[in-house]
């Protein structure tokens, strides 16, 4: 999948592929990064918080934001076993981003992208 742009399908447990990334100084630029090179692998966490909300209120926005650090925990982790190291990125520009990927920001938020390469010797 190198140079394109993926979505992890939860029902088939799989990347699906959306099409080719945009040039990297663009996308730099709306992770709001100023990395001269990109680096192996960009992911977005998109959610859809509204289920959540209705159900716990406030709260839910919590609950999101918990699963969301949890789920790049356990990437981090896998990440390590495999030589890379990452770093979260909360500069983004979440229009930009959910438009990137297909998405309405009615129905999703960017609550967190994180950045992997390989570790430094």
């Amino acid at each position: 999948l190198q140079g394109q742009l993926a979505w992890y399908d939860p029902e088939r447990h799989g990347l699906v592929p959306l099409g080719p990334l945009p040039p990297w100084q663009a996308l730099a630029a709306s992770l709001g990064v100023d990395w001269a090179e990109p680096p192996a692998l960009v992911l977005f966490f998109a959610v859809q918080a509204q289920g959540t909300l209705a159900k716990y209120g406030e709260r839910g926005g919590r609950f999101v934001l918990i699963e969301t650090g949890t789920a790049l925990a356990a990437v981090t982790l896998e990440a390590t076993r495999q030589g890379l190291a990452g770093v979260p990125v909360a500069s983004f520009q979440d229009a930009a981003l959910l438009s990137l990927c297909g998405l309405a920001p009615a129905t999703h938020g960017l609550a967190l992208a994180a950045a992997f390469g390989p570790a430094p010797d």
